[in-house]
């Protein structure tokens, strides 16, 4: 586990990159594609500073982004202290995430996930740019059923590390305690 640091106030993306958070299809060999909510690239000033998407970073004590929302939560107790951990989701599509436990190879960084699946219904996706083989191909599809993942921010808090105006992002300084004991797994508490 690797804390990026403290994200004490709501990061806000440039305008420039709600033109990045619409449906990928992205090829990953033979037969095999995974679909995800951009923005894909970590580096590109969409995400906070030092982001990283594996699902071993986290900033701490942290909120989520401005557009992101929690979508799990759990308590870690060590001795006398004890941590809130989420995992934030975008909302730009509005798209109900939940936290994904990693099963596939591209799931060690999307932390995000969404299943839709309705024999009655078809899901349409006006626009999805599809990236394979080196090819990037804008198009609409629909489909019956369909996963899409996200990039997820993980934050890490304790309850005096905020004052009354949490809810704003503001920390109160001087009350992150030093000796945060190290997480196990937090995949284990997933799903």
């Amino acid at each position: 586990m690797t804390s990026l640091g403290a994200l004490t106030t709501a990061f806000t993306a440039p305008a420039s990159c709600a033109a990045s958070t619409g449906i990928h299809i992205i090829g990953c060999g033979d037969r095999c594609i995974w679909w995800a909510e951009g923005p894909l690239n970590a580096d590109d000033g969409c995400y906070p500073p030092r982001y990283n998407p594996s699902l071993s970073h986290y900033y701490s004590p942290g909120v989520c982004p401005a557009g992101y929302t929690p979508a799990c939560t759990a308590r870690l107790t060590a001795g006398q202290v004890t941590e809130t951990v989420q995992t934030c989701c975008p909302t730009a599509l509005g798209y109900r995430y939940r936290c994904v436990q990693p099963t596939w190879p591209w799931q060690s960084s999307l932390g995000c996930t969404v299943y839709m699946s309705d024999a009655s219904s078809t899901y349409s996706f006006p626009t999805v740019t599809s990236i394979r083989d080196g090819r990037t191909v804008v198009t609409s599809t629909a489909r019956t059923e369909v996963g899409i993942g996200a990039y997820g921010v993980e934050i890490r808090f304790q309850a005096t590390d905020f004052g009354s105006s949490s809810s704003s992002g503001t920390m109160v300084s001087g009350r992150r305690g030093n000796g945060m004991p190290e997480v196990v797994d937090h995949c284990n508490w997933r799903l």
